[in-house]
């Protein structure tokens, strides 16, 4: 769906391209190619209400086509495969009240999914209405680069759907019944447009041959041009920067429209966005990277101004495009603030919607926030979807319509349509930033599940439900990466470790801090765990800092000196018990296990060794009375290790696509299963009915989010994400009055 290099395409006709016939067929019309154009007559000659009815009478002929090829395992044919999306989206541009009317003939999931991403994915964000559109095709438009991705099959594009349709607040049942609930950051309704192989530093919008022109840029070095009325690429990366490219704008000179590109060699290009083609030899003028360009008409004379982090402002008039005059200024005057923005701003602009002037924010916060700029009000809540920082925002119009583009450092380009319902609501994982930690417990009978988010708060949840438990737990004065669950005296407290090392204890009843904070560590804590130690409830911490501290929570005093022996951070801390002796294991980046005597503070034995690269997470169980250690690594493998004779059980599990960051043992049914998280996006559950003979059960993908923590419960598997948290169905079941192992992680 690649335009040819060099050309702006030809805005799209009322009707479906293609209409000469179907792909593979003889080169005899076919009939629907026909109604296709009587479809387009009766448009022009009769009355909407008459169109519509014609329009309805097409697309679901069309889809009866494409699910009789379904049902009957053919190959839907590649006419419809292309363009019966756009035939569903008929008039969705010219009638606010029927807009989106005919998208239900497109509900079923399987002929979404058999149709061309692209084509439904462009079609719907066509559209606008997305509060009419079918789950199957808005979560198509929100997870399409996901969706498209290698190896995905039947049941993970299912699954990413579902977790497309938690982020935008929709249903999934119909989707996948395996999420059983999510509460995860909501994101508003967009379309990612993906071509960028590195971070995505600026966008901006412009008018090229009266077509709406958006232009981005970034890392890569390279400059693309899209149509941002179907998120399609225009011809081929605009190359010729040789380091990251930071600016870039439009401007008129002389009636030629050109854009300008600013370069971190403190370069400047104009090329001509018609043909992708450069005008002329880099400008040269600044000493540091160029960090802003801008185009204006002073004085009825074309001006383009450069800024750069020489601290200077450069001018530069273009009598032509090939011979610029130069002048350098370096003054600034702040003229009005805006507060509330909570983190670092990386992008301005000013535009209008529904015929108010916005001023619309991006910067660390991964969203984009509008304001009044006469109030300095904020206008509703973020555009929320952006992965990572959000670097550029640029207001543009597509046939009358305005539009917000965005860049990130998640490589991605985002479209937004500001004038549809499509806020961001106060969910689970709303406005409290990502999650850096979960816990699972049972705490007086029923599950639970504490969570660390950036602004420094833990909160809980009902796993069995997904609903909010309590009120927030403030007091950390830095974020709480680990989180544990433990029992002292028959009281459950929570344990909440932080970034400046301290350790702070919980009642989760309350949600009241319980003692002073525990001080030793002197740099961040990257794991936490409860054990008991001859009748001593001990809590074990890792850290940063390649220690390990316990600490006696009757006395809340350290016990005993500092466990060291590691060479690299320690990344994970567990007790388990091998042959009736509790014995504590930790990982660390030094890609090693090291077993230890809580009761001493000894080492136990040799390091073991055998993974590639750091290990992130260490868990205990047993096997046929054999007790095992599972352990998680950056090289991409689960391994197992019998404690008893020390030695690595089998091969290593392998299948992850990248770090594997958390493991964890249960027992259901009689069966001993482990979870897996990874940074691949994926979460697989393995049974192992030998320690021997470990094999996968199943395999949950959850892209785009990143399952940072994993525990098992209740026949349910649950996935802390960075994004939030979410409850998926276990292949095994459970009678409701089995009891079960319930580990933290």
């Amino acid at each position: 769906m690649r335009t040819p290099a060099g050309r702006i395409p030809a805005p799209n006709p009322a009707k479906p391209a293609g209409g000469t016939g179907l792909v593979g067929r003889s080169s005899r019309t076919h009939p629907l190619a026909s109604l296709s154009q009587v479809r387009h007559d009766e448009r022009v000659t009769r009355s909407p209400s008459t169109a519509l009815t014609i329009g309805e009478t097409i697309t679901q002929a069309l889809a009866s086509l494409a699910s009789e090829a379904i049902k009957e395992g053919r190959v839907v044919e590649p006419y419809l495969r292309l363009y019966l999306p756009e035939h569903a989206a008929y008039d969705a541009s010219d009638d606010a009240e029927t807009s989106g009317d005919l998208w239900p003939d497109l509900g079923d999931l399987e002929l979404v999914d058999a149709l061309d991403l692209d084509a439904v994915s462009t079609a719907a964000w066509r559209s606008g209405k997305w509060g009419r559109l079918p789950p199957a095709v808005v979560t198509t438009m929100q997870a399409r680069a996901e969706l498209a991705g290698d190896g995905q099959d039947r049941g993970a594009r299912r699954l990413i759907r579902a977790v497309a349709a938690a982020r935008l607040g929709i249903g999934t049942n119909e989707l996948d019944e395996r999420l059983i609930w999510a509460r995860v950051r909501r994101v508003v309704p967009h379309l990612a447009l993906e071509g960028h192989s590195k971070r995505v530093r600026v966008v901006a919008f412009g008018d090229v041959d009266g077509r709406s022109v958006l232009a981005s840029a970034g890392d890569d070095c390279t400059v693309r041009l899209w149509d941002p009325g179907t998120g399609q690429p225009i011809g081929d990366p605009l190359l010729g920067h040789k380091e990251w490219v930071r600016a870039v704008a439009f401007g008129d000179v002389n009636g030629r429209t050109v854009l300008a590109s600013g370069c971190d060699d403190g370069t400047l290009r104009l090329w001509d966005p018609g043909s992708g083609q450069p005008i002329g030899d880099p400008w040269r003028g600044h000493k540091n990277w160029v960090s802003t360009v801008a185009f204006a008409c002073v004085d009825s004379r074309t001006v383009l101004a450069s800024s750069s982090g020489d601290g200077t402002v450069a001018l530069w008039e273009l009598k032509g495009t090939h011979d610029p005059d130069i002048s350098l200024y370096a003054t600034q005057k702040i003229v009005s603030t805006l507060s509330g923005c909570g983190t670092a701003v990386w992008s301005i602009a000013f535009g209008m919607i529904s015929g108010q002037s916005v001023l619309a924010t991006a910067g660390d916060d991964q969203t984009v926030q509008l304001w009044e700029p006469d109030s300095n009000r904020r206008m509703g809540g973020p555009l929320a979807g952006h992965g990572a920082a959000v670097l550029s925002v640029a207001f543009g119009a597509v046939d009358g319509r305005t539009r917000i583009a965005t860049a990130g450092d998640d490589k991605l380009v985002r479209l937004w349509n500001p004038d549809a319902d499509q806020q961001a609501d106060g969910s689970f994982a709303g406005d409290h930033g990502g999650i850096w930690s979960a816990a699972f417990c049972t705490v007086k009978q029923h599950l639970r599940v504490a969570a660390a988010f950036d602004d420094n708060t833990v909160r809980q949840l009902d796993p069995g439900t997904g609903e909010p438990i309590g009120d927030p737990m403030r007091g950390n004065t830095q974020r709480a990466r680990p989180l544990a669950f433990g029992t002292v005296n028959d009281r459950v407290l929570l344990a909440t470790a932080s970034d400046d090392g301290t350790v702070q204890l919980w009642d989760p009843d309350t949600g009241r801090p319980s003692g002073k904070p525990l001080i030793g560590h002197s740099l961040g804590i990257c794991s936490a765990a409860f054990g008991t130690v001859n009748g001593r409830t001990l809590l074990a911490t890792a850290s940063d800092d390649r220690t390990v501290r316990l600490w006696d929570l009757a006395t809340q005093q350290q016990a005993g000196r500092a466990l060291e022996g590691h060479s690299d951070l320690v990344r994970s801390v567990v007790f388990g018990t091998v042959n009736g002796r509790t014995l504590l294991a930790t990982a660390s980046d030094d890609r090693t296990i090291r077993l230890w005597d809580p009761d001493t503070g000894q080492p136990i034995g040799i390091p073991l060794e055998g993974h590639g690269g750091g290990i992130s997470s260490v868990a205990f169980t047993t096997v046929d009375d054999r007790p095992l250690l599972a352990t998680g690594g950056d090289d991409r493998t689960v391994r197992l290790w019998d404690l008893g004779n020390r030695q690595q059980v089998g091969k290593p599990l392998t299948g992850h696509g990248d770090a594997v960051r958390s493991v964890a043992f249960s027992t259901l049914g009689g069966q001993t299963l482990l979870a897996s998280a990874s940074d691949d996006h994926t979460l697989r559950l393995w049974e192992l009915p030998h320690a021997e003979e470990p094999r996968l059960l199943t395999a949950y993908q959850l892209a785009p989010l990143l399952p940072i923590a994993t525990a098992l419960g209740s026949g349910l598997v649950f996935a802390a994400c960075a994004e939030g948290v979410l409850a998926l169905r276990s292949p095994i079941q459970l009678p409701a009055s089995e009891s079960e192992n319930h580990h933290d992680v």
